[in-house]
């Protein structure tokens, strides 16, 4: 019983980590991306 529980959590964990690791690759490659845009204009 606490073994599915602690694998319940460890999976909402991965979830929340990927979903927090994904927001941030985006954000640095559109920060980026307007950067070289105020650069070109």
């Amino acid at each position: 019983m606490i073994i599915r529980y602690i694998n319940v959590y460890l999976y909402y964990y991965n979830i929340i980590f990927y979903f927090v690791f994904f927001s941030y690759v985006l954000f640095y490659i559109l920060n980026i991306i307007f950067n070289s845009l105020l650069f070109i204009l």
